[in-house]
Parts: structure tokens; sequence; C-alpha cells
């Protein structure tokens, strides 16, 4: 095949690059499909020893490769960004597929404020969840208790709501940040 160039991001601390091109050139690797396991050959060869081109701190690694979410709503992009602020507080989870599928229906619980304008997840120096509001309409403790509620409701259409259980965790301690 082709020659394939692989930058591969690791902790130093914890493993070397020989260590790395020993696992690259394994003549096989076991592949779990539906609880089997799977023996899969494989031969792959690699160009020398490798060379640590980069070095980048943890914090940076996990915000150039968190997967985050983001919805703006409520005529976000009338808003000057100068008028907003940010409602802040830790979201461990928000990464995990079940959390970031169900997000929807925290953003349209949220949503019932007028002046809530986007939600997104991002990592900070943790996981968290933002809220972006209009200050002049509602205030950051009223969002921080709608969050945990036990019970979040849930805009559907013309007017309809749902019930839905709060199954978020959330994680102090929370800030408020102007945008």
């Amino acid at each position: 095949g082709e020659p394939v160039i692989a930058k591969i991001l690791f902790n130093a601390d914890s493993i070397q690059t020989d260590v790395i091109k020993e696992i690259i050139e394994q003549k096989s690797y076991i592949r779990k499909v539906k609880g089997k396991e799977l023996v899969v050959n494989v031969d792959f060869e690699c160009d020398g020893k490798g060379a640590v081109i980069d070095t980048i701190s943890y914090i940076t690694f996990r915000r150039d490769f968190f997967s985050g979410y983001n919805q703006k709503y409520n005529d976000y992009e009338k808003y000057n960004p100068d008028s907003l602020y940010i409602f802040e507080i830790g979201l461990p989870d928000a990464e995990k597929i079940g959390v970031r599928q169900n997000l929807k229906y925290l953003t349209s619980h949220i949503s019932f404020f007028n002046g809530t304008v986007r939600v997104r997840t991002t990592y900070t120096d943790r996981p968290v969840l933002q809220v972006f509001y209009d200050p002049t309409q509602v205030d950051s403790a009223q969002i921080h208790q709608s969050l945990l509620k036990p019970v979040l409701k849930i805009y559907v259409s013309d007017g309809e709501t749902l019930e839905r259980e709060n199954f978020f965790e959330f994680e102090e301690p929370t800030r408020v940040i102007k945008y």
C-alpha cells in the first residue's frame, strides 16, 4: 500500500516512542465484535524510529479534541455579544454520547426563559455547560435553579410541552463570565 504518515498524540510520561513503534508493527491485534474476540492479521512497518515533533499541555489537548455541543436559539444573532453573559457549571459527562444526545432537551428546558440564547458544552479546565444569556431578562440564579430541577419542561410544538426526568449531573463551582 501507500506510505502513511501518522501523527500520534501520547502521554510521554506513560509510554515511549519505541513502544509505540512496537505496537504499530505487531503482526496481529484482537478486535472485539459483539462480545467475541477476532484476531486480525496486519502488516505495518515503520520507517525509522519516529520523532517527537511537538508537545502540548493536557489542557490544550482536551480543549482541541473536546467533542462539544452548541445550540443557538431565541434570536441569538440579534444580540450584541458585549451585552451577553455566560453562566457556567461543570458537566463531567459532557462527552458521553447519551448526555450529548439529550442536551437538546436541556436546551429546550432552559429556552423557556426570555433572554437565554445559546447552550454549549466546552472544555475550560474541566468539561462544562455554558448558558449564554441577556442579564436584563434573566439572571444566573434563575438559570442555575432551572438546571437543577428534577424534571425538565420541554417545548414540543404549538405551545405543547412534555416533562422528562433531569438526569444531568452537574458539578460546582459555577461562575458567571462576561461574553
